[in-house]
Formats: C-alpha cells, structure tokens, sequence
C-alpha cells in the first residue's frame, strides 16, 4: 500500500491501494485548487530524488 499526499494542501493520508477519492481540506470552498482539480502525489514518488528545495538570497 503506498501513502499519498494531496498536492495541494500537503496534507497527507493513511497508506491504501489506490488515492483517497477526495481531500476534505480542498474540498472547503476557502481553500485554493488548481483548474486541473484535486491531485495526488505517493511518497515514493517524492524520495526518488528528483525533487529538492533550493534557497537563494
């Protein structure tokens, strides 16, 4: 089972098979969600490396 986070929020859920149908935060009308709707991330798919955080001055 793989667990997934939404893209937007961050928020993340409980290991399954498949992602969650909906995220409750997105789903309040005071939250932001892109055009292309709610979208799902796995958190394998985030520790393959191809993903870092940068600071500048």
């Amino acid at each position: 089972m793989t667990s997934y986070l939404c893209v937007t929020c961050g928020t993340h859920y409980l290991p399954s098979a498949t992602p969650p149908a909906r995220c409750p935060i997105c789903d309040d009308a005071r939250q932001y969600v892109p055009p292309a709707g709610q979208q799902w991330i796995a958190w394998d798919a985030l520790r393959d490396g191809s993903r870092a955080n940068i600071f500048t001055q």
